[in-house]
């Protein structure tokens, strides 16, 4: 109310994690009578119904999931907590609390087939997200990936090390050749669809962003490359 905020965002990577926290902050914007609009970060598995309605009703409007893929299989070997049916359900119970689903994709994993990477464009394009972002994989330490980089023989398995110790100044490779053209082709397939022009519409007037929405979507329709037709 002091600084005539209307909008925030909650840096928490599972906000909905411990739900009676949740609940209580919902509680706490409504008796405080804050016209705030708010999101946050979540995982699919987190979101119960009755928890997204009263998200919902403090002001909640967008969520954003780190659904990962689309392929049951990569989803294992990433080993998510998830599943198709949860990413669909959670996405679609949002949408239907009247929150806003923001979805985060990884392509380019090891060995990542043609067809496992265009379910995961599928799984953007059949749930009711409003936003997506693609990057493509890096083996970070500690994770699946990097674990299974370094058993395959695809990244030194000091690599980390001496990139810090600046022994090594080149970025690693992408695990699969085209990983960029396929993150540019998911973003042009996900973007470039008559339904998604109500929600573009809806983010240029919240954020007043239309020159720089606009310049990304001409420039998203330029770089549509005949390759696309491979996925």
């Amino acid at each position: 109310k002091r600084w005539g905020v209307k909008e925030i965002m909650f840096y928490d990577d599972v906000f909905t994690l411990h739900r009676g926290r949740v609940r209580e902050i919902c509680a706490l914007i409504g008796e405080q009578g804050l016209k705030v609009r708010w999101e946050a970060p979540t995982r699919v598995d987190l979101v119960p119904e009755p928890l997204l309605k009263a998200m919902a009703g403090a002001g909640c409007v967008r969520l954003r999931f780190g659904i990962e893929h689309g392929d049951p299989e990569i989803l294992r070997r990433m080993r998510k907590e998830s599943d198709i049916a949860k990413i669909e359900k959670a996405v679609t119970s949002a949408h239907e609390a009247g929150i806003k689903g923001f979805g985060y994709f990884i392509v380019g994993w090891l060995d990542e087939s043609r067809e496992q990477f265009r379910r995961t464009i599928d799984l953007a394009c059949r749930i009711p997200l409003d936003y997506a972002s693609f990057y493509t994989a890096t083996p970070l330490p500690g994770t699946p990936l990097h674990t299974e980089s370094v058993a395959a023989g695809r990244i030194p398995k000091d690599y980390w090390d001496k990139f810090v110790q600046g022994e090594f100044d080149s970025r690693i490779g992408y695990l699969v050749p085209d990983a960029q053209h396929r993150a540019q082709a998911a973003y042009r397939a996900f973007f470039l669809r008559r339904t998604m022009v109500k929600p573009l519409l809806g983010h240029m007037a919240a954020t007043g962003q239309w020159r720089n929405t606009l310049d990304g979507l001409r420039s998203l329709a330029r770089s549509t490359s005949n390759t696309d037709r491979d996925f």
